[in-house]
């Protein structure tokens, strides 16, 4: 992801924090990479609605059980905020 998109992103994913971490790739090469994590549980920090719809899609995709995709499908979500276009 090119530097200049992390505003918008970080604008999309307000509430949440991003920090850096350290994953593994499948041949074990240790990477770094930014994610976005809570700082305390509020009823108002709900993912975005698109980004649970693609949790869905995937699971879906990947041949989860039915009841887990529809248990994801109805998980509550939010609108983009403002300035920011919701993604999907």
């Amino acid at each position: 992801m090119a530097a200049a998109d992390w505003p918008l992103l970080d604008l999309a994913e307000a509430g949440y924090e991003r920090i850096g971490v350290e994953v593994a790739s499948d041949g074990g090469e240790v990477l770094r990479a930014d994610t976005y994590a809570a700082g305390a549980r509020a009823p108002d920090l709900l993912p975005l609605a698109s980004y649970l719809r693609l949790v869905a899609e995937g699971a879906r995709e990947h041949g989860l059980p039915a009841d887990w995709v529809a248990a994801l499908e109805r998980l509550a979500g939010r609108g983009a905020p403002p300035g920011a276009e919701e993604p999907g």
